[in-house]
C-alpha cells in the first residue's frame, strides 16, 4: 500500500501542474479567440460604417448636382422667357419708335418753316408760300 499511495502522489504530483498548465493554455486561447472574434466584429463594423458613410456621401453628391443641374434650367428657361418677353416688346414698339422719329422731323420742320413766316409780312408770307410749295 504505501507504494500506492507514493505512485498516486508522484502521479499528483505532475498531473495537477499538468492540468493547471494546460487549462491555464486552454482559457488563454479561448479569450484570445474571443479577443479576435471581437475585433474582427468590430473592423466588420467600421468597414461597414465607412461603406455607408461613403455611399450617403456620393448620394448627397448626387443629389446637389441634380438639384444644381435643375436650378441651371429652372434659370435657362427664366432667361429664355424674358428674351422672348423683350423681343416682343421690342416688335410691338419698333414702328411706334418710327412713327416718332418721323414726328419729331415733321416737328422740326415746321418749327423751322414757323420761325420763317414769324415777323413777314402778308406780301412776304404769300411768297414764302407760293415758293414752298
Amino acid at each position: 500500500m504505501p507504494q500506492i499511495l507514493i505512485a498516486v502522489a508522484v502521479t499528483l504530483i505532475f498531473a495537477v501542474p499538468v492540468t493547471y498548465f494546460s487549462t491555464v493554455e486552454y482559457r488563454k486561447r479561448l479569450v484570445e479567440s474571443k479577443i479576435g472574434s471581437a475585433e474582427e466584429k468590430a473592423r466588420k463594423i467600421i468597414d461597414d460604417a465607412v461603406k455607408t458613410a461613403e455611399t450617403k456621401k456620393r448620394e448627397s453628391l448626387l443629389e446637389i448636382k441634380e438639384e444644381s443641374i435643375r436650378t441651371k434650367n429652372d434659370l435657362d428657361k427664366e432667361i429664355k422667357e424674358r428674351r422672348n418677353e423683350i423681343q416682343r416688346n421690342e416688335r410691338r414698339w419698333s414702328p411706334l419708335r418710327k412713327k416718332k422719329q418721323g414726328l419729331q422731323q415733321r416737328k422740326k420742320k415746321l418749327t423751322g418753316r414757323k420761325q420763317k413766316f414769324q415777323g413777314c409780312t402778308k406780301n412776304e408770307y404769300r411768297n414764302l408760300r407760293e415758293s414752298q410749295d
